[in-house]
Order: C-alpha cells, then structure tokens, then sequence
C-alpha cells in the first residue's frame, strides 16, 4: 500500500479492500500539448531529432549505427554490424546527397513493426528488404509477440546488431532460431550521427536540381536533394 495509498483510501470509503478484492481496471488516455503527425498507417512524420524518437511507442525503436551508399537507383544502408538494407532512391531521396557517400555517419531508426518475419501470407509489394537475425527472447503477449533478436548472426546477445520487432502470436520461436526477417523500405527514420538531427524531414533543408542547357532551355532530368 506504500505505492498506491490514495487508492487504497478511495476504495476503503466503499468498503471495498483492494489488498483482498481483485479491482477491475479500464486503460486510460493521457493528454498534453504538442506531439507527433501521426498518418492513417501509424507513421510518425516530424520526428526532428533522436531524443525524440526514442520515446515513440513501445518497445522503443530500433537504432542501428550505419552510412549510406547510392548506387544508381538504389541506396543502401551499410549497418555497422554487417546488415546491408537496400531502399529505392525515390523513396530516400529526401535525405540529403552528402551522406550518400558511405562515410558520413548516419543513425538509422526503424519502429519495431517496421520489421517483421517473413511469411508466405504477406504480399510481395516489393517495399520490404529481406535479412536474418537469430533469435534471442521471445515475449508472447496475446495478441502479439514480442521478438529480441540481434542482426549480428554470431551471438544473440551482441549489442550492436540486437533487434526487437513484432510477430503474430502464432509463430513459434525460440532461442538460437535462424530467423528471416523483412525491413520496411518505407517506414524509417534516418539521424546525423553526430548532430541527432533528422535528415529525412517533410521538407528538406536543400534541393540540388541535375539539369541540362540546350539552345538557351533549361532541362531538368532528375531531382535530388
């Protein structure tokens, strides 16, 4: 009763005792000012920095030191602990150019229902990347399961690679499973590593424009920023 003492009072006025009697309990909203966009499918869209975004849900989300490679149409993310996640560029071409040389550090952020094991009951859209990771706990909560695992295919319990991602509460796992898992292509955030500062925002803080001049016309082929 040390922790909750007001509501053991509250219930006594009833003649109710709630060290004795189970007491039913109904969840709650809570409210403040300010907050998140949050679109139709559950994405955060302004989050502006990695402070921020490790308060978005639960479980929090997953942070994956990393830098960026473009190859054509394509990015790739090269994690630090192996994991190498292709993305089109249409879809990142938001962040900007001068992290796409595979030095600059970025962080990527990918919210644990932007991972998922892979099943013949998803259709292909082409917007998942395929990776593994082996399985290090599994917390079956009903309605969903709650997978710990770790991209690092070596050790389930390296900090570097370690992944937590949502699974239906029909899938079987256990420890030491080899597991095949789809990152979304669509739902993640990117941070400067040194700064904490989002660089994939609504609005990006530049454009560079790849253009040509031809008998005094400007063509522009391809956006980017």
């Amino acid at each position: 009763m040390k922790r909750i003492p007001a509501m053991y009072r509250m219930f006594a006025k009833y003649g109710i005792d709630i060290r004795k009697e189970p007491i039913l309990v109904y969840p709650t909203l809570h409210y403040q000012n300010g907050g998140l966009d949050i679109t139709a499918d559950g994405m955060t869209t302004n989050v502006e920095n990695l402070f921020v975004a490790g308060f978005i849900g639960t479980p929090q989300m997953n942070f994956f030191d990393s830098t960026i490679e473009k190859v054509n149409d394509n990015i790739y993310f090269n994690l630090d602990c192996g994991t190498r996640v292709e993305v089109p560029y249409k879809i990142a071409d938001k962040i900007p150019l001068k992290y796409m040389d595979n030095k600059a550090k970025v962080v990527l952020g990918l919210r644990p229902d932007a991972i998922r094991v892979r099943s013949d009951k998803f259709i292909d859209d082409g917007l998942w990347a395929p990776a593994k990771a082996v399985v290090s706990v599994v917390e079956v909560l009903g309605g969903e399961t709650i997978v710990y695992a770790n991209l690092n295919l070596d050790t389930p319990d390296a900090t570097l690679g370690a992944v937590t991602l949502k699974a239906d509460p029909d899938v079987f796992l256990k420890r030491g499973d080899i597991i095949d898992i789809e990152i979304s292509k669509r739902k993640f955030h990117v941070f400067d590593k040194v700064t904490e500062k989002s660089i994939r925002r609504r609005i990006p803080e530049e454009n560079i424009v790849k253009c040509n001049i031809e008998n005094t016309e400007i063509k522009f082929e391809i956006l980017m920023k």
